[in-house]
């Protein structure tokens, strides 16, 4: 963190006042027109100075007792130069909360302002950030209520990045909410970040909140979005900040959003949590006692920065919790160190923090926590045993748990290859239905397996299972293909890549390789095994070949994935009536002969 000594104060001071400062532009764009609805603007210091970071500026003002004055300045400049630039749309703010509560922007003063500018209050969007703590809700409440009435929108920024702003949300019922650029980035390959955002979408839909991903950055990240609901994004894939910013989307994005294509996303491998206890998610950390200093809080908080809060025991009984934002924002405040280092730190702790008994299941928690005071999400609360003190636990780390069981009760994953089963298979395949994109769906058998795998034993069968699973998934373009794995020796491809043919034929000499490293030297070169039959006798049998069943499928020709499913299975039939490893190709409902290719 910046420390600024007392000289320095008059410089930053002076940059405020003269508002020294850029302000540039980020496009807000919806992703179902591909047009740009507004702007969020932002705030940089000036250009090669240590306040150049809008981390470090509103670290300095903040520890000099300036970030509201600040705040102001930054909102005034943005929305001066948002209306001298002619800019269309919404004007997206970021404002703390001191601003929001702060007497000299009262609602009258605000519309004289913008009155002047002739920029109307309904298109400007108030981001509520939570780098300050919200101890007054009903405060912050009661005054954002009086500028929605002259017709400002609200926003809270940043959600996900603090599990305060689900009170945030619950609180301010905001007209958008904006997902943290973390959960953004690569959660199309990230089943817990997918989680969270299909979450935070049905939470959208259900309370008519408007849903921002902030962050985008890759073709992949905004495919993603775009095919799981989210209405509006930002980020440098669909434009740049600016202090002159486009005023259409980047190219490459449009080419992304009015593409038939459909992403695929992640999958969870299934993982039983059923009987999990909240014991499980306890971590040990040495307590505070009643009489332990606000000199030594303040030295632990400062020698850990990811240490969220501090519990306090008395003879092994918690009694209360010592949160780092309180705590820390306390003593920003002049004078506090002189006057309060020396004295215990009960007199900031919070005397009614959540205290959990380890035997409590995580869905009993859960329920608990629906209707309990959302903090203890932010920070963390209390896990004993038998009342004693045992550890604590993190609000992030029981809602990773609550989504692996959701994961796991929906049997998202084949345990053997970790491939995606019969539930993402048939949601992704509704997904390229429902967009009527044309693709190729082929079935992929491994023939004469049990023979294998009872001659060779269960392992070397598990080994030719997961190196075949690998081969497929090496064949395709995992940025637009999708490798599921129905059960047993089958597995389904479901391909947009235009070379799908060449792909699929890779496989065959793929697997060949992969019977070269499991037979012996005999049966490769005999080609044959003997094994016994399923009447007991022994028959010479071919060694494992593959058979693969493929549909080029268009627009139209097919109305359900279980409609596809039969198809490949009789695609699949007509493959094996071939000898050696072969491909089936039926052109359905295209008038077209089907082809078999053998090799």
């Amino acid at each position: 963190m910046l420390t600024l000594v007392r000289p320095d104060v008059y410089k930053l001071e002076q940059a405020i006042l003269e508002q020294n400062l850029r302000t540039i532009f980020q496009p807000v764009v919806s992703l179902k027109t591909s047009t740009i609805i507004g702007y969020e603007g932002l705030t940089r210091g000036q250009e090669g100075t240590p306040l150049e970071s809008p981390l470090a500026l509103f670290a300095a003002a903040e520890q000099n007792g300036l970030s509201t004055q600040l705040d102001r300045n930054c909102q005034r400049r943005a929305t001066s130069l948002f209306a001298e630039r002619a800019l269309t749309g919404k004007l997206f703010l970021n404002v703390l909360a001191s601003s929001i509560v702060d007497e000299a922007t009262t609602a009258l003063a605000i519309t004289t302002f913008l009155e002047r500018i002739r920029i109307r209050p309904d298109q400007v969007v108030l981001e509520i950030t939570e780098s300050q703590p919200i101890v007054n809700f009903a405060n912050i409440k009661r005054h954002l209520e009086t500028l929605r009435s002259i017709g400002f929108q609200i926003a809270i920024d940043d959600l996900g990045e603090a599990y305060a702003s689900l009170k945030l949300w619950l609180e301010l019922r905001p007209d958008f909410v904006k997902i943290d650029k973390a959960f953004v980035s690569g959660l199309h390959e990230d089943s817990f970040k997918l989680q969270f955002v299909r979450a935070i979408c049905q939470i959208g839909q259900f309370t008519n909140t408007l849903v921002i991903a902030e962050g985008v950055e890759t073709e992949a990240e905004l495919l993603a979005l775009r095919d799981l609901g989210i209405e509006y994004a930002q980020g440098y894939f669909l434009g740049r900040p600016a202090e002159y910013p486009p005023t259409n989307v980047a190219s490459s994005a449009v080419k992304v959003l009015a593409s038939r294509r459909v992403a695929v996303l992640s999958s969870a491998p299934a993982t039983p949590v059923y009987s999990s206890r909240i014991g499980k998610l306890a971590t040990p950390l040495e307590p505070a006692s009643a009489i332990t200093t606000n000199e030594s809080i303040m030295r632990r908080f400062t020698a850990d920065s990811n240490l969220a809060a501090i519990p306090v025991v008395v003879e092994g009984v918690p009694v209360g919790m010592i949160r780092r934002a309180r705590f820390v924002h306390e003593f920003a405040r002049p004078f506090r160190h002189e006057l309060y280092d020396k004295r215990p730190c009960v007199l900031f702790m919070d005397n009614d923090p959540l205290i959990v008994e380890a035997a409590t299941t995580i869905p009993a928690l859960s329920e608990l926590l629906t209707d309990s005071d959302r903090r203890h999400l932010a920070s963390g609360f209390i896990v004993t045993e038998q009342q004693r003190y045992l550890g604590v636990a993190s609000g992030q780390a029981l809602v990773r748990e609550l989504t692996e069981m959701q994961i796991s009760t929906a049997r998202y994953a084949n345990p053997l290859t970790m491939l995606p089963g019969n539930v993402p298979i048939d949601e992704h395949l509704e997904r390229l239905l429902g967009t009527a994109a044309p693709f190729v769906a082929a079935y992929v058998d491994i023939d004469y397996f049990k023979p294998f795998n009872d001659l060779y034993g269960y392992r070397d069968g598990d080994e030719m299972i997961r190196a075949l699973g690998n081969a497929l998934v090496e064949a395709v373009d995992r940025s637009i293909d999708f490798v599921g794995h129905v059960g047993g020796d089958d597995f389904i491809l479901l391909l947009q890549s235009g070379d799908w043919e060449t792909r699929v034929l890779s496989t065959i000499p793929a697997f060949e390789n992969i019977c070269v490293a499991l037979l012996t030297a005999d049966d490769l070169a005999r080609g044959s095994y003997l094994a016994e039959s399923r009447s007991g006798e022994s028959q010479s049998l071919p060694t494992p070949t593959i058979s693969i069943g493929v549909l080029r499928i268009e627009p139209g020709a097919f109305t359900s994935a279980q409609e596809i499913a039969t198809a490949l299975a009789d695609a699949k039939r007509e493959a094996k009536k071939v000898d050696g490893s072969s491909i089936f190709i039926e052109r359905r409902k295209r008038g077209v002969e089907p082809s078999i290719t053998v090799l």
